[in-house]
């Protein structure tokens, strides 16, 4: 990388830092419908971030409806037997291939009154900082929160 590219860098991560400092922060946890927690129908989409191995990792339910789950990796649907395990019971799912540390799996499914239990297992925690807020546009960081070991 040139001079000058690393002077822009600089100056860009210098006005990122200012604007952090100038703007007041908010962090939340969640963002849209939060994930982990059911929606008005009782649907639930977790995100498992990938660890480098197969699993097991942890949704945040338990004895869900085994109709209509949807597990999708960086875009790509998958399907139950040839690409993931899941069990219900337990509420943990394993991949057939290797979950890379970059690759994040969608997992929807729906709850079912009075049987489906929330998991004690540890899950993934959305984290969003509100950097700038204004008429011209937002400045917002996204991620994700998960431990170590999974």
């Amino acid at each position: 990388m040139s001079r000058v590219g690393y002077c822009l860098l600089g100056i860009m991560a210098v006005a990122v830092l200012t604007a952090s400092y100038v703007v007041p922060c908010r962090a939340a946890i969640g963002g849209g419908p939060e994930l982990g927690m059911t929606d008005s129908i009782g649907q639930v989409t977790d995100v498992v971030v990938g660890h480098n191995n197969r699993g097991p990792y942890y949704l945040s339910w338990t004895d869900f409806d085994k109709d209509g789950i949807s597990v999708v990796i960086n875009g790509r649907s998958l399907r139950r037997g040839s690409d993931y395990n899941i069990d219900i019971s337990k509420g943990i799912i394993t991949f057939n291939s290797v979950l890379a540390n970059d690759a994040l799996a969608r997992v929807s499914y729906r709850v079912v009154p009075g049987k489906s239990k929330r998991a004690t297992g540890p899950s993934s925690i959305p984290v969003t900082l509100n950097l700038r807020s204004s008429d011209s546009g937002n400045l917002r960081v996204l991620g994700l929160y998960a431990p170590d070991n999974p």
